[in-house]
């Protein structure tokens, strides 16, 4: 709701929020620059039932739908297990590979 938020402040300034936005995903793209790098990550982790943190996966920032009012824009975003979607695929596509830690005859 914080990027909303911006952009309200934006259109309200005057701001055209298409170029605005076609800008921010093109800096988005800018590999090189470690800023864009960290800030496109946001790593989860679950402290619900204890205190100890479990490493749950981290998701990415890929772009936003652009458009001029503030209610157009939507933010592309990863889903934290996305990570483990070529291991379950490799798993159905060789079923007969055995799994991890089961017994081998």
């Amino acid at each position: 709701m914080a990027l909303q938020q911006w952009l309200v402040i934006l259109h309200r300034a005057g701001v055209d929020l298409t170029q605005y936005g076609l800008r921010e995903n093109e800096l988005l793209r800018d590999e090189e620059n470690p800023m864009v790098r960290d800030v496109k990550r946001i790593y989860f982790a679950s402290t619900i039932f204890t205190e100890e943190v479990t490493w749950i996966g981290e998701s990415r920032l890929y772009g936003f739908k652009v458009g001029p009012m503030p209610a157009d824009w939507e933010c592309y975003w990863s889903e934290p297990t996305d990570e483990f979607a070529g291991e379950f695929w490799d798993m159905v596509e060789d079923p007969t590979r055995d799994m991890p830690g089961a017994w081998c005859e």
